[in-house]
Order: structure tokens, then sequence, then C-alpha cells
């Protein structure tokens, strides 16, 4: 299945800024076209796994726990984590005050607006909006965008350290505690797929980017109609959240339906991604979700995407292809053009993959 070189638009104002004005030419460039595609009001909760990760390498039951929670749905919420609760409410915190200062404070740390191609971090560190494919609606959210890790490749012009006071050393701090967490469920995904246990993490972790998403999601006049992020799954290997422990949002799809995702306060959300469904050839999912508007409280949450080295080939590793179980998936060597070009086409392309297979490229 081809796909054209996609072609993106950006919003020409930052969402906090129309979530404040009467335009309604411009909140029509947000508005879901299809009524198909409309938020339900009220949603059942999904009950996510709660994983203890002190105990994930040593407890058989909780790797147990941890390896359903993969490959049947993809997420799972994460306690005894290390982050002590005043720490996961600092990064809250110094990220609310970012998002508080006027709108020519932030635009010091712009982002450079461009179209996607390739690993360019340079076009997507930085404030601003998500570029979205031509014809489609805009999602409802600002977001902050900044590597951090590995350390030598972070460019601190993104970083508001001089709006923000302690931003810097907060996630510092942050990014440490985040490679730590990656290092033991790379290894527990070793654990649960029978592979040595630092497979996963010599092949794919040490040198993989952390990418930190800030996300800022203003009120919104139409919650229905409008989406603070519209379906996808993750480009990556998985997306660590830290989400704001008074207001929800997040959502996932099962078995074609949609629930709410119930906040644990101080739990981080784990959610797999694409790159890890095709690795472990369909062992562990990608999970559909999306994240709705509020019409009365503003909202902020950390998403850090876990990716591999960059240009690195992503294929099912040869040690789970058998007899059994065939080859589901392709090999790509430039994952994040492939799933951005899907992207700008209005697909998921993790929907599109399970259904063409490992020839999805050659159809």
């Amino acid at each position: 299945m081809s796909i054209l070189t996609p072609r993106f638009v950006v919003t020409p104002l930052p969402v906090e800024i129309v979530s404040k004005s009467n335009d309604k030419n411009m909140l029509e460039k947000f508005i879901v076209k299809s009524t198909e595609d409309y938020a339900s009001p009220s949603l059942p909760y999904i009950e996510l796994a709660i994983i203890d990760l002190q105990r994930l390498l040593d407890s058989d039951e909780e790797l147990q726990k941890f390896e359903h929670a993969l490959s049947s749905l993809g997420a799972l919420q994460l306690v005894n984590h290390g982050i002590e609760s005043s720490k996961f409410d600092q990064v809250l915190h110094v990220s609310k005050q970012f998002f508080s200062l006027p709108i020519e404070e932030k635009q010091k740390y712009a982002r450079t607006v461009s179209k996607l191609g390739g690993w360019k971090p340079d076009k997507m560190e930085g404030w601003g909006n998500d570029q979205m494919g031509v014809n489609q609606a805009f999602s409802w959210n600002d977001r902050l965008m900044f590597l951090i890790h590995t350390p030598e490749f972070r460019n601190f012009k993104f970083w508001p350290s001089e709006s923000v006071p302690n931003f810097r050393d907060v996630f510092e701090e942050y990014a440490s505690a985040m490679k730590r967490i990656r290092e033991i469920l790379y290894k527990a995904i070793s654990k649960m797929l029978k592979l040595p246990e630092d497979n996963m993490i010599n092949k794919y972790g040490n040198e993989g980017p952390m990418l930190c998403r800030i996300n800022y999601y203003p009120t919104c006049p139409y919650p229905d109609r409008i989406f603070a992020s519209k379906p996808h799954t993750d480009s990556n290997m998985f997306t660590t959240v830290l989400p704001d422990n008074e207001v929800e949002g997040l959502q996932f799809e099962k078995d074609d339906q949609w629930f709410n995702v119930k906040i644990i306060p101080h739990a981080i959300i784990v959610n797999t991604s694409d790159m890890l469904e095709i690795m472990t050839n369909g062992r562990v999912k990608s999970p559909i979700h999306r994240v709705v508007s509020n019409s009365e409280t503003n909202r902020v949450s950390i998403a850090t995407g876990m990716g591999s080295p960059p240009n690195m080939e992503i294929g099912p590793l040869k040690e789970l292809i058998t007899e059994d179980r065939r080859q589901l998936y392709p090999h790509l060597k430039n994952s994040a053009d492939v799933t951005a070009n899907y992207f700008a086409a209005g697909k998921i392309f993790m929907r599109e993959v399970r259904k063409y297979g490992p020839n999805i490229l050659s159809e």
C-alpha cells in the first residue's frame, strides 16, 4: 500500500488563544467532520493492570500480570516506580508554570515549523502545535517537546530554564528516573519473551532517544466534537505518561469500544507502541488511544516517548518467528517517516499493518 508524500499544516494560532476567542471560523478547523467520530459524553472505565515496578523482575506473579497487560491491551498503571510523590508533583508544577507564562514568553521556545521527514529533532522540539494532515481537524492542544536523553543531544534552547525556575534541575532528575524505568521495563519484556534479560536494552535501549512532551489542553467549548488528540497509536517503542492528578482525559479503544482511564494519583501510565508490537511479532499490542477535551478545566500531562536509535531497522526478532508463529510484520528502515505518512493520510498505521501484514509497503 503506497502512501503519498505527506502534506502537513499547522494551526496559525496557539490553541490557548483560540480557546479564549469567539472566532467560529477558527473553531470550525478543530471540529471533527463525521458525527460517527464524536466523543461519547460518558464512557465506562477500563481496568488497567496495576504493576509494582519494584517487584516486576523478581515476582513471577507480577511478570504474568505484566505480560497479560501488554498482550491484551498494551497499557498499564505503574506504581512503586521510585519517583517520590513530591517529585512527581514538582514535574507537573513546573510544567504548569511554563504554560501559565504570557504568550510572548513562551514564544522564546517556539518550534521551527516544517514538513516532517526523517529524524529531525530540531523540527519537533519546542513550543507549538501538532502538525496535521491537510483537510484534517486540528488537535486541541499546545505542547512543549524536548529531548531528555541521550544527554549529548539535549538542546537546551528549548528548555525554558530562564523563564521557569528549577525547570532544568527538575527535568534532568526526571530524565534519570525515566532511564531507570525504561531499563527495568525492557528487562521485564525480555523475560516475558523468554530471552536473555539484557536482550532488549542492549539492542534498543541505551542509545534510544527519549522525547518529552508536555501537553497543555485548554478548556474547550465543544468537547464532544473536538479532540485534544485524535485516535492514534504511538510510533516509538513505548510511552510513559504522568497524568494530571485532577483532570481525566485519556481513553483507550478495546474490542471496538472506547473506555476512560481512571486516575491513580502518582501512578505512571505506560503504553506500548508500534515498534515494540512489530519487534515482538505481535506478542505485545500497540493500543489505539485518544485524548478528549474538557469544557471546565485546563489539563496538563507529561508524555515521554521511548524510541529506538535513529535510523535503526526495526522488524520482528528472529527468535520470535517460528513454525507456529509466522512473521506477521514488515521490517522498517525509516519507521518515523512511514508512520508520519499514514498519519498525514488520516490512517492509523497499526490498523493497516495488522490488515496487510509483512507485505504492507509493497501492496
